[in-house]
């Protein structure tokens, strides 16, 4: 049988056979052997590219499984990679023109579209990395914004969002879905809840257990 060991934060809370330590998470058994830690300077699809994607092409209406507009889906790799090869991706979220552009929200940050392009320079490869699982001390700045920016602002962003009205752009909104529990309900994909990403896999056991730790901890900024 395999054990789970949560580090929290100084506290020791049983609970059959899961042992609740203080800040930190390890999961045993190991991560799949497919995986590898990250390296050097090098994208990973699964936690880089892929969750920029989901959360900025896949809302309803766009690049799901079930609109594929103009034919493409961009949930996974096999979806994604036409697109690449044949430019458009790059060539539309680059593009000046808001006709032209995608999504059609509003370009992508500067950082992102940099980091798509460092992706295809390196040939654009389906690269799995475990992720870093860093749970000491979360805090807002360090921990949360990172993962609220890749996998959820594609959606939750602007005057006009198309995340149910949930702005996620601040600090304050983050920390207020939070604290109402309704933001890690989401993202544990849980009965009750509307699952996010509405379209892209469960977020990483890590991630979610960042969420769960800020907000133990008061969402500290």
């Amino acid at each position: 049988m395999s054990v789970i060991k949560y580090v929290v934060c100084g506290i020791v809370l049983p609970f059959s056979g899961i042992i609740l330590l203080v800040c930190g998470c390890k999961h045993d058994p190991a991560e799949p052997v497919a995986q590898m830690p990250i390296s050097g300077d090098s994208v990973c699809f699964n936690t880089q590219i892929l969750p920029l994607f989901v959360s900025n092409c896949t809302m309803t209406a766009c690049h799901n499984t079930i609109s594929r507009a103009d034919g493409y889906q961009f949930t996974d790799y096999a979806g994604i990679k036409p697109g690449i090869n044949n430019n458009k991706i790059l060539k539309t979220i680059k593009a000046t023109e808001p006709g032209d552009r995608m999504p059609p929200a509003g370009p992508l940050p500067a950082a992102q579209i940099q980091l798509i392009e460092k992706w295809i320079a390196q040939g654009a490869t389906e690269k799995i990395c475990a992720n870093n699982c860093d749970t000491f001390m979360v805090k807002y700045t360090t921990h949360i914004a990172s993962v609220i920016s890749t996998n959820c602002l594609g959606c939750h962003s602007g005057a006009a969002t198309s995340g149910g009205g949930i702005n996620l752009e601040s600090y304050s909104n983050v920390q207020s879905q939070t604290m109402n529990g309704k933001l890690i309900c989401s993202v544990q994909q849980a009965g009750g809840c509307s699952p996010m990403p509405k379209y892209g896999n469960k977020l990483s056991f890590c991630d979610i257990r960042k969420l769960q730790l800020w907000k133990v901890s008061g969402c500290p900024q």
